[in-house]
């Protein structure tokens, strides 16, 4: 969604109109994206499985070899999120600001991402593990 910002900036050049459009056009999209895998749903249900010993140790030793890329993929994140401000600055255009979004949103995918594979290797690691 972040990303989808880019563009309305980098079109505000040509047309305030075409831009607004845009915007609104990939904020929607977004939101659609994030809503509509949940609409069908009546009621959440969670079942808590019993993981194998075996299973539990595979995961645990998968989860001790990610530690290092969830390292690399946060620091990352976080570089990508701060370097975010130099665009901005040194570009004083809507191409300065279309950089900077398209960095934070890079910067915010790679931090959800390995965050989400930490938490399921974390989950799985569990005697009792909570599945969807």
């Amino acid at each position: 969604m972040i990303a989808a910002l880019a563009l309305p900036i980098m079109l505000s050049e040509y047309s305030d109109g075409l831009a607004a459009v845009s915007y609104l056009l990939g904020t929607g999209i977004g939101v659609m994206l994030i809503i509509a895998p949940h609409l069908g749903r009546t009621k959440h249900k969670h079942r808590r499985v019993l993981i194998s010993t075996s299973a539990r140790q595979l995961a645990q030793q998968e989860f001790n070899a990610y530690h290092k890329a969830h390292a690399i993929g946060m620091i990352f994140g976080i570089w990508m999120c701060i370097a975010s401000i130099a665009p901005a600055v040194m570009l004083n255009d809507s191409l300065g600001a279309a950089s900077f979004m398209i960095f934070v949103a890079i910067g915010v995918f790679f931090l959800v991402y390995v965050n989400l594979i930490s938490g399921a290797y974390r989950r799985l690691t569990k005697e009792h593990a909570r599945l969807n």
